[in-house]
This record gives C-alpha cells, structure tokens and sequence, in this order.
C-alpha cells in the first residue's frame, strides 16, 4: 500500500484580526474554518513594518523581510518612473521551492506577484494594486487559465471588487 500524498492548505486572512477570528471560533459562527482548524491548527501571525498588504503577503510567502525581497508597496519602478502594481520579490516563494522539489502546487488569490510562477501547476492572484478591481492574464499562469476560468465561471469571475 502507498503512503497517501502529503497534502497542504495555506488559507491566509488578509487584515484579520486573530482576537476577533477567535471569538468569531468560540461562537461558533465560523463553521468551515472551525472544521479546518480541527484538522490542523491556527496559528497567529504578526505582519511586517511596514504593516501593509503586500510586504507582509511577500514575507509570509518568501519567510524573509521587506529589506530583503523589495516588496515595499504597491509600486514598482519602470526606470525613472513609479507605477503602481506589485512589484515581483527578490527571491523565491515557499510556494516555489515546493514546486521545484516536484510538489504539484497551486496557489489562488493572495494579492501580489510570485518570483516566479513558472514551477506551480497553476497560479491564480488575487489584487496587485488598490487601483484594480479585476485580475487580468498577467494575473494567471499558465495564461491560458485565465481564459478557461472566464469562459466556465463567466466574465466576473477575476473580480475583485465586491
């Protein structure tokens, strides 16, 4: 008999606090990330300074600080030029290393950029800048995906806003 695969979820709550998810777990009105935290656990997080988005997403998935992989804002350099949208991190995800090692990974709709979204089986981004409300091909990898989720989820469906 094979072992069975090792098999991960990562779910991160973009500005959640912890003290009010637990109340939230206490009362019981959090059913689903109950029954997840039963089969794993919850762990509290504090983020980075700066406390923003996308440099603690960035050091969340790298395990290195803002210093380190550059993603400070929501703005990158092109030149001379600042331009908002997330800037890509110096060094690579966990998320990629695992996919390099042979790991089929997949990772959907934590705001930002990868390093390199090349190595995962599939990619799907949530928001990379507060100016954006739907997530374009840049957004998917491989970039066909992006078409495929539109066509069998419907035009809306990379919609961030609400």
């Amino acid at each position: 008999m094979s072992p069975r695969p090792l098999r991960l979820l990562f779910l991160g709550l973009d500005g959640a606090d912890a003290r009010i998810v637990r109340r939230l777990l206490d009362a019981r009105r959090l059913p689903s990330l109950e029954a997840l935290a039963r089969r794993g656990f919850l762990a509290d997080l504090r983020s980075t300074v700066p406390a923003a988005t996308l440099p603690a997403w960035a050091t969340c998935l790298t395990g290195v600080g803002p210093g380190r992989h550059g993603v400070l804002d929501f703005t990158r350099t092109e030149g001379y030029r600042l331009r908002f949208g997330s800037p890509r991190p110096s060094v690579a995800s966990w998320l990629e290393s695992l996919a390099k090692a042979g790991l089929g990974v997949g990772a959907i709709g934590f705001p930002g950029r990868l390093h390199d979204p090349a190595p995962l089986r599939f990619h799907v981004a949530g928001w990379d800048t507060p100016l954006e409300t739907t997530a374009g091909r840049e957004h998917v990898h491989p970039p066909e995906l992006f078409d495929r989720i539109r066509h069998a989820l419907g035009p809306d469906a990379l919609s961030f806003a609400a």
